[in-house]
Protein backbone atom coordinates (compact mmCIF):
# COMPACT_ATOMS: atom_id res chain seq x y z
CA UNK A 1 0.00 0.00 0.00
CA UNK A 2 2.88 2.55 0.90
CA UNK A 3 4.60 1.87 -2.94
CA UNK A 4 0.99 2.62 -4.11
CA UNK A 5 0.90 5.75 -2.25
CA UNK A 6 4.84 6.69 -3.13
CA UNK A 7 3.75 5.49 -7.00
CA UNK A 8 0.85 7.73 -6.80
CA UNK A 9 2.87 10.97 -5.14
CA UNK A 10 5.73 10.18 -7.83
CA UNK A 11 2.98 10.64 -11.02
CA UNK A 12 1.39 13.77 -9.57
CA UNK A 13 4.82 15.07 -8.96
CA UNK A 14 5.95 14.33 -12.92
CA UNK A 15 3.04 15.65 -14.15
CA UNK A 16 2.88 18.72 -12.26
CA UNK A 17 7.08 19.32 -13.19
CA UNK A 18 5.60 18.38 -17.18
CA UNK A 19 3.16 20.75 -17.03
CA UNK A 20 5.82 23.69 -15.47
CA UNK A 21 7.41 23.11 -17.83
CA UNK A 22 5.93 23.42 -20.79
CA UNK A 23 2.87 25.92 -19.70
CA UNK A 24 4.53 27.36 -16.37
CA UNK A 25 3.65 27.12 -12.62
CA UNK A 26 1.07 29.94 -12.70
CA UNK A 27 -1.18 27.83 -14.85
CA UNK A 28 -0.77 24.55 -13.22
CA UNK A 29 -4.34 23.65 -12.28
CA UNK A 30 -5.05 21.40 -9.34
CA UNK A 31 -8.39 19.75 -11.12
CA UNK A 32 -6.78 19.44 -14.17
CA UNK A 33 -3.87 17.81 -13.07
CA UNK A 34 -5.85 15.49 -10.60
CA UNK A 35 -8.54 14.93 -14.10
CA UNK A 36 -4.71 13.76 -16.28
CA UNK A 37 -3.76 11.23 -14.04
CA UNK A 38 -7.69 9.95 -13.52
CA UNK A 39 -7.47 11.00 -9.87
CA UNK A 40 -10.62 12.59 -7.75
CA UNK A 41 -9.90 15.73 -5.64
CA UNK A 42 -10.36 13.69 -2.55
CA UNK A 43 -7.94 11.29 -4.10
CA UNK A 44 -5.29 13.84 -5.09
CA UNK A 45 -5.46 15.71 -1.58
CA UNK A 46 -4.73 12.64 0.40
CA UNK A 47 -1.23 13.20 -1.25
CA UNK A 48 -0.74 17.26 -1.32
CA UNK A 49 -3.08 19.58 0.97
CA UNK A 50 -3.21 21.98 -1.38
CA UNK A 51 -1.24 23.45 -4.53
CA UNK A 52 1.37 25.38 -2.19
CA UNK A 53 2.51 22.15 -0.83
CA UNK A 54 2.35 20.68 -4.06
CA UNK A 55 4.42 22.98 -5.75
CA UNK A 56 7.11 23.09 -2.49
CA UNK A 57 7.41 19.49 -3.34
CA UNK A 58 7.82 19.34 -6.73
CA UNK A 59 10.45 22.22 -6.36
CA UNK A 60 12.47 20.10 -3.57
CA UNK A 61 12.40 17.55 -6.41
CA UNK A 62 14.19 20.00 -8.90
CA UNK A 63 16.33 20.96 -6.03
CA UNK A 64 18.08 17.51 -5.68
CA UNK A 65 18.06 16.31 -9.09
CA UNK A 66 19.91 19.94 -10.18
CA UNK A 67 22.23 18.88 -7.17
CA UNK A 68 22.68 15.61 -7.97
CA UNK A 69 23.30 16.46 -11.34
CA UNK A 70 25.59 19.23 -10.38
CA UNK A 71 27.68 17.14 -7.79
CA UNK A 72 27.95 14.61 -10.92
CA UNK A 73 29.91 17.30 -12.80
CA UNK A 74 32.41 18.37 -10.26
CA UNK A 75 33.45 14.68 -9.25
CA UNK A 76 33.52 13.87 -12.92
CA UNK A 77 35.66 16.84 -13.53
CA UNK A 78 37.41 16.16 -9.83
CA UNK A 79 36.92 19.92 -8.77
CA UNK A 80 37.21 20.62 -5.22
CA UNK A 81 38.02 24.44 -5.85
CA UNK A 82 35.21 26.32 -4.13
CA UNK A 83 35.65 29.09 -7.18
CA UNK A 84 35.30 26.01 -9.75
CA UNK A 85 32.50 24.62 -7.91
CA UNK A 86 31.13 27.65 -8.01
CA UNK A 87 31.61 28.12 -11.80
CA UNK A 88 29.77 24.49 -12.54
CA UNK A 89 26.42 25.26 -10.15
CA UNK A 90 26.30 28.77 -12.13
CA UNK A 91 27.14 27.04 -15.51
CA UNK A 92 24.65 24.25 -14.76
CA UNK A 93 21.84 26.54 -13.75
CA UNK A 94 22.28 29.23 -16.70
CA UNK A 95 22.40 25.92 -18.79
CA UNK A 96 18.65 25.31 -17.60
CA UNK A 97 17.51 28.64 -18.21
CA UNK A 98 18.29 28.10 -21.76
CA UNK A 99 16.80 24.88 -21.87
CA UNK A 100 14.12 24.67 -19.72
CA UNK A 101 13.14 28.87 -19.24
CA UNK A 102 9.90 27.79 -17.15
CA UNK A 103 11.78 25.14 -14.49
CA UNK A 104 14.02 27.76 -13.69
CA UNK A 105 11.51 30.53 -13.34
CA UNK A 106 9.68 27.99 -11.41
CA UNK A 107 12.20 27.07 -9.25
CA UNK A 108 13.80 30.47 -8.25
CA UNK A 109 10.59 32.39 -8.05
CA UNK A 110 7.19 30.30 -7.23
CA UNK A 111 5.53 31.69 -3.71
CA UNK A 112 6.46 28.48 -1.94
CA UNK A 113 10.03 28.96 -1.91
CA UNK A 114 10.54 32.55 -2.16
CA UNK A 115 10.76 32.74 1.53
CA UNK A 116 13.69 30.32 1.71
CA UNK A 117 15.86 32.99 0.20
CA UNK A 118 14.82 35.89 2.40
CA UNK A 119 15.44 33.34 5.99
CA UNK A 120 19.27 32.93 5.48
CA UNK A 121 19.85 28.74 6.08
CA UNK A 122 16.34 27.76 6.12
CA UNK A 123 14.99 25.07 3.93
CA UNK A 124 18.28 23.63 3.08
CA UNK A 125 17.76 19.80 4.43
CA UNK A 126 14.45 20.47 1.52
CA UNK A 127 16.50 22.42 -1.29
CA UNK A 128 20.23 20.96 -1.87
CA UNK A 129 20.88 23.39 -4.20
CA UNK A 130 20.93 26.17 -1.71
CA UNK A 131 22.85 24.31 0.65
CA UNK A 132 25.17 23.25 -1.57
CA UNK A 133 25.67 26.58 -3.34
CA UNK A 134 25.69 28.53 0.62
CA UNK A 135 28.70 26.39 1.62
CA UNK A 136 30.38 26.88 -1.37
CA UNK A 137 30.42 30.28 -0.71
CA UNK A 138 30.49 30.19 3.10
CA UNK A 139 34.73 28.29 1.60
CA UNK A 140 34.72 30.98 -0.21
CA UNK A 141 34.29 33.79 2.13
CA UNK A 142 36.58 31.79 4.97
CA UNK A 143 39.21 30.61 2.21
CA UNK A 144 39.94 33.90 0.67
CA UNK A 145 39.09 35.79 4.04
CA UNK A 146 36.75 38.14 2.36
CA UNK A 147 35.07 41.05 4.11
CA UNK A 148 31.58 40.51 3.05
CA UNK A 149 29.39 37.95 5.08
CA UNK A 150 28.09 34.79 3.16
CA UNK A 151 24.50 36.32 3.25
CA UNK A 152 25.88 38.86 1.64
CA UNK A 153 27.57 36.75 -1.24
CA UNK A 154 25.06 34.84 -1.88
CA UNK A 155 22.67 37.44 -2.71
CA UNK A 156 25.12 38.65 -5.18
CA UNK A 157 25.70 35.86 -6.27
CA UNK A 158 22.39 34.42 -6.59
CA UNK A 159 20.72 38.35 -7.93
CA UNK A 160 23.43 37.46 -11.03
CA UNK A 161 22.33 34.03 -11.31
CA UNK A 162 19.34 34.86 -11.62
CA UNK A 163 18.92 38.01 -13.88
CA UNK A 164 21.25 36.27 -16.40
CA UNK A 165 19.09 33.23 -16.40
CA UNK A 166 16.05 35.62 -17.31
CA UNK A 167 17.94 37.16 -19.93
CA UNK A 168 18.62 33.96 -21.49
CA UNK A 169 15.42 32.63 -20.61
CA UNK A 170 13.91 35.47 -22.95
CA UNK A 171 16.06 35.13 -25.53
CA UNK A 172 17.34 38.91 -24.70
CA UNK A 173 21.05 37.32 -24.02
CA UNK A 174 22.86 34.29 -25.35
CA UNK A 175 25.31 32.17 -22.99
CA UNK A 176 28.48 33.31 -22.30
CA UNK A 177 31.25 31.17 -20.00
CA UNK A 178 33.55 33.38 -20.40
CA UNK A 179 30.98 35.81 -18.69
CA UNK A 180 29.87 33.87 -15.91
CA UNK A 181 33.30 33.23 -15.71
CA UNK A 182 34.37 36.99 -14.73
CA UNK A 183 31.57 37.47 -14.00
CA UNK A 184 31.41 35.00 -10.79
CA UNK A 185 35.28 35.51 -10.06
CA UNK A 186 34.84 39.14 -9.57
CA UNK A 187 32.20 39.21 -7.20
CA UNK A 188 33.92 36.41 -4.85
CA UNK A 189 37.19 38.85 -4.94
Amino acid sequence: MANDHEGTERRILDAAAACIATRGYRELSLRGLAKQLGLTTGAFYRHFANKDALLRAVSETISRRLTDEIGQEVGTLGVNDPHEILMTIGLHLLERFNHEPRIMDFLFFNPSVVGIYRQPRSGEDSFPLLALTRTTLDRIVTDDHLELSVDELFIQVWSFIQGYGILIGNGAAALDENLIRRTLRTLTQ
